[in-house]
């Protein structure tokens, strides 16, 4: 299991209302989550098929933009 970490364009309730949808979808996600207490407004997914280009084009598909900022390989911190 790895941890993807991006640095996003979503901001509001209203925007994670648009990805929820997709990223629940994605069966190679384990979990993911998100952090908009941070300007960078970080995204979180641990999954099995680390493919940051998977996330990138979720999210460019409902309007916003990802930047792969971090990977943690299998056995790192949790979520």
């Amino acid at each position: 299991m790895e941890i993807l970490k991006f640095k996003t364009t979503i901001q509001s309730d209203a925007d994670l209302q648009k990805i929820t949808p997709l990223l629940n979808k994605e069966e190679s996600f384990h979990q993911w989550k998100l952090d908009t207490s941070t300007p960078e407004n970080i995204l979180n997914i641990s999954t099995n098929d680390p493919d940051p280009q998977v996330v990138i084009n979720l999210l460019k598909t409902a309007g916003f933009q990802a930047e792969l900022i971090q990977v943690f390989g299998a056995g790192g911190a949790g979520l």
